[in-house]
């Protein structure tokens, strides 16, 4: 926890499972654990959590659909529909047991668009849509100004095609009714891999046009979930990449897959950005150093949103100065002029060029992206 406050981190995510806090239906849930777990980050650390409720009991699952039926393995018990009688005496347990506490965000099931082996819901899309609204429902009854999201989205993840129900469409459109009613703030996304057109551009673009064709706009979108392997060539740079691409595209949160490594995961699989010794890694530095640069500023503007160049501008009222990143796809950057009376910083903090600068100089955006500062609230060309 002190590693995550003294990076800047401000919010973070852990989950609630049903199967572990209540052991019979309709029977007392003990909040002890998770208890402890709220107290330490909300209180002790003053920091926000994004509180996930997922997995649903053995005692409670209904069959899962007939689309899976095939699956082999087949589904495992937290991954089925819940009974919902079950499920809203549950969730209104939990919904006042924390319905004083101001700092929980919560996000109902996890990925609820995928089903393979190991998880995450494998009943249909109204089914889900069905335990959003009882969940949405019973939090709003007893804290009307908790902000209540579905679970994240799984732009790009690929358990293969038998295995996902990614009619992203479906989901929006019962979003849509549940925001018209006031039971959801907002919606989430799930999205991980390289900052590159296959794993993270076009799953974008098919995520907002599944949103837009539902009629669902202005309305807060947050990346629940996000992350590059530690064996990916550039994590570092990856990963900043597309912090600052949400940044300047109205995401109103980032949460890091991991902080550290996770025991058992292979490199083509984790993503932590501490080691398990909580060695910082270059992409902690990188995102500490973002934070520092744009944690407390305004995004005003995009100066330029093009794979070979993107770029925007932000002020920093307290610090009175205007800060601008820039970076690009891998081997598509595009030549800028960076002006005089600037600093430039790498993507890791550092100063480039010695100090201030006296002269335009040119530079050649890349996947690593640089912090062109300078002083008061400026236009700045390029």
């Amino acid at each position: 926890m002190k590693t995550a406050q003294h990076l800047g981190l401000n919010t973070l995510r852990d989950g609630v499972s049903w199967q572990f806090v209540q052991k019979t239906a309709y029977g007392d849930v003990n909040f002890k654990d998770y208890d402890k777990i709220v107290k330490i980050i909300t209180e002790d650390y003053n920091m926000n959590i994004l509180s996930t409720i997922t997995s649903t009991a053995d005692f409670a699952k209904e069959p899962f659909a007939e689309k899976y039926a095939n699956n082999n393995p087949p589904p495992v018990w937290w991954s089925y529909p819940p009974n919902t009688a079950m499920f809203t005496d549950y969730i209104s347990k939990l919904a006042n047991r924390y319905a004083n506490n101001s700092k929980i965000i919560w996000e109902i099931w996890n990925e609820p668009d995928c089903c393979f082996s190991q998880g995450f819901f494998c009943g249909t899309t109204e089914q889900y849509l069905e335990i959003l609204r009882i969940a949405a429902t019973e939090i709003r009854k007893v804290n009307p100004n908790a902000y209540v999201a579905p679970g994240g989205l799984a732009l790009n993840v690929q358990y293969g095609t038998a295995n996902n129900h990614h009619d992203m469409y479906e989901y929006f459109l019962g979003y849509r009714e549940l925001i018209d009613q006031g039971l959801i703030d907002g919606y989430g996304i799930h999205i991980h891999g390289a900052f590159d057109d296959e794993a993270f551009l076009n799953p974008i673009v098919k995520y907002n046009n599944s949103a837009t064709n539902a009629n669902i706009r202005n309305v807060e979108t947050m990346v629940m979930e996000s992350g590059v392997p530690i064996a990916q060539e550039n994590a570092a740079s990856h990963l900043v990449d597309k912090m600052l691409y949400f940044r300047s595209h109205g995401k109103k949160m980032f949460i890091q897959f991991s902080l550290m490594d996770l025991p058992g995961l292979e490199p083509e699989k984790n993503k932590g950005i501490f080691t398990k010794k909580l060695a910082p890694r270059d992409s902690a530095i990188a995102y500490a150093a973002l934070i520092g640069k744009l944690g407390q500023a305004s995004y005003k503007e995009t100066i330029s949103n093009v794979t070979s160049l993107y770029a925007a501008r932000y002020y920093d009222k307290e610090k009175d100065q205007t800060i601008v990143p820039v970076y690009s796809q891998e081997g598509k950057g595009e030549t800028i002029m960076i002006p005089n009376n600037s600093y430039v910083y790498d993507m890791y903090g550092n100063i480039m060029y010695g100090g201030k600068l006296t002269t335009e100089k040119t530079y050649v955006a890349s996947l690593s992206p640089i912090y062109i500062v300078v002083s008061g609230n400026q236009q700045i060309t390029l």
